[in-house]
C-alpha cells in the first residue's frame, strides 16, 4: 500500500472516531440532562394529606353553681331565714358525697322588690325582699358532682327554694396531650400520603410544610365541628381530636 493511501486510511478513521465519540458525548450529556430533569420534577412534585388523631377521655374536673333564695316582707326577717337554712343546705351537698372543703360560698345577693299598677308599670312601693345565697363546688369527683346536681332540687320538699345550673365538666390534662396527639396526627399524615403513591415508583420524602387545624374537645358521639374549635364542657365521657394538614415531596 502506497504512502498516499495510508495517509487517506488513518485520516478516514480518524474522521470516524472523532464522529463516534462526539455522538456518544452527545448521547451521554441528553441521559444526564433527561435523568436531571426527572429528578427536578420529582423534587417539584408535592402531596397535601390531613392527619388526625382521635383519645377517647373522661373528664377529671366539674364546676357546679347552685342557689336557694327566700322571699319576705320584712327585710330582717329574710335576711335571718336566708341564713337559718344555710345548714339544711350545706348538708344536703354533703350527703351528695361532696367535701365540705369543696364547697365555697360565692356570697348573698340581695333584690327590693316593687309592688306594680293595674297597667303593669313598676311602683316605688316595696312589696318584699328577695335573698339569695350562691353556692360553687369545684370537684374531681365528677360523677358525685353530676349527682349533686340532679338531686339539688330535693330541698323543694324541705320548703327551700333551691334551684341548680347544669355542672361543667373539665379535662385538665388536655394542654399535656396536645403535643403527643400532634405528633400522632403527623404519622397518621404519611401514612395517608404512603398510601395514595403505592404501587408507583415514587416515594414519599420530606416534610416540607405543616399547619395545626382545630383542637376539638367534643362530647362523645358527638359530630360537631367548628372551624374555630369545640370546646365542650357539657358532658363528662369526651373525645378529643387533632386534625394537621402535611405536605410532604414526592421522591
Amino acid at each position: 500500500m502506497s504512502q498516499q493511501t495510508n495517509s487517506k486510511y488513518n485520516k478516514a478513521v480518524g474522521l470516524f472516531l472523532l464522529g463516534f465519540t462526539l455522538a456518544f458525548g452527545f448521547i451521554g450529556a441528553a441521559w444526564i440532562l433527561v435523568k436531571g430533569a426527572h429528578e427536578v420534577v420529582n423534587y417539584d412534585q408535592r402531596i397535601t394529606v390531613k392527619g388526625y388523631a382521635e383519645r377517647s377521655m373522661k373528664s377529671d374536673l366539674a364546676i357546679w353553681k347552685g342557689q336557694y333564695s327566700v322571699t319576705q316582707p320584712d327585710l330582717s326577717k329574710a335576711y335571718q331565714e336566708i341564713k337559718q337554712k344555710l345548714p339544711t343546705v350545706l348538708e344536703h351537698i354533703v350527703s351528695q358525697g361532696i367535701d365540705k372543703g369543696e364547697i365555697e360560698s360565692l356570697g348573698i345577693t340581695k333584690k327590693t322588690n316593687y309592688q306594680r299598677n293595674e297597667k303593669g308599670v313598676t311602683t316605688d312601693k316595696i312589696i318584699s325582699y328577695t335573698f339569695t345565697q350562691n353556692f360553687r363546688v369545684k370537684s374531681t369527683k365528677v360523677s358525685k358532682v353530676a349527682i349533686l346536681a340532679n338531686r339539688f332540687s330535693q330541698l323543694l320538699e324541705k320548703g327551700i327554694n333551691a334551684s341548680s345550673s347544669s355542672p361543667k365538666y373539665f379535662y385538665t390534662k388536655a394542654s399535656e396531650l396536645k403535643l403527643e396527639m400532634l405528633k400522632e396526627a403527623t404519622g397518621n399524615a404519611r401514612r395517608r400520603a404512603e398510601m395514595l403513591v403505592v404501587g408507583g415508583s415514587d416515594k414519599v420524602g420530606r416534610l416540607r410544610s405543616a399547619r395545626q387545624g382545630v383542637f376539638q374537645i367534643t362530647a362523645e358521639h358527638s359530630n360537631s365541628v367548628s372551624g374555630y374549635g369545640v370546646f365542650d364542657t357539657s358532658s363528662i365521657n369526651k373525645v378529643i381530636k387533632a386534625i394537621v394538614t402535611i405536605e410532604f415531596t414526592i421522591q
